[in-house]
């Protein structure tokens, strides 16, 4: 899949896939914090002592000099939505903003087999079938963004969290 598509894109889109990569390592990293986040909100609402045995829930507790476990467990939660909100709004946008990108690369890359198609030699129409003809501009069109590009980007990001998760485990015992 990498060969082809080196040899699909040009340096302006491989820029462009570039950043739709950068995009979707940001949102994963979203989605971890909000992850944690839930976890630590949960295990703190599940055992109160967690609150003090936890780094994290330590600081915060201790930082905003909180001694009410019910008013901690309530300030994280709704720390919890804001972030939740806020990350959500994040990832529609940066979402929209990756599927502007792959649709702009399929458009260029879609013409562009297009034109090559249609300055073909007649001998090259007679030899295939229509459908075969139309199967072939159609694929570029539709497959391209969804079935490569965006599920290329899709698989380095989960590969990305799988990292996350990991080095999280390692550092985190």
């Amino acid at each position: 899949i990498w060969r082809k598509l080196d040899g699909i894109l040009d340096s302006q889109h491989k820029k462009l896939y570039a950043f739709m990569v950068l995009i979707s390592f940001i949102s994963a990293g979203l989605e971890i914090l909000g992850i944690s986040l839930l976890l630590h909100t949960v295990l703190s609402i599940l055992k109160p002592d967690f609150i003090l045995h936890n780094a994290f829930t330590s600081f915060v507790y201790n930082t905003l000099d909180i001694r009410d476990t019910r008013t901690f467990i309530l300030i994280i939660s709704s720390f919890l939505f804001i972030v939740y909100a806020i990350k959500n709004i994040i990832l529609v946008q940066l979402n929209k903003l990756q599927v502007k990108y792959a649709f702009k690369i399929t458009d260029d890359v879609s013409g562009a087999h297009y034109k090559s198609v249609s300055n073909k030699e007649l001998l090259y129409f007679t030899n295939k079938k229509s459908s075969e003809v139309i199967n072939e501009l159609t694929i570029t069109t539709l497959a391209f963004p969804e079935m490569i590009l965006l599920s290329s980007v899709m698989l380095l990001s989960e590969l990305f969290v799988i990292l996350l998760v990991l080095g999280a485990i390692l550092v985190y015992k």
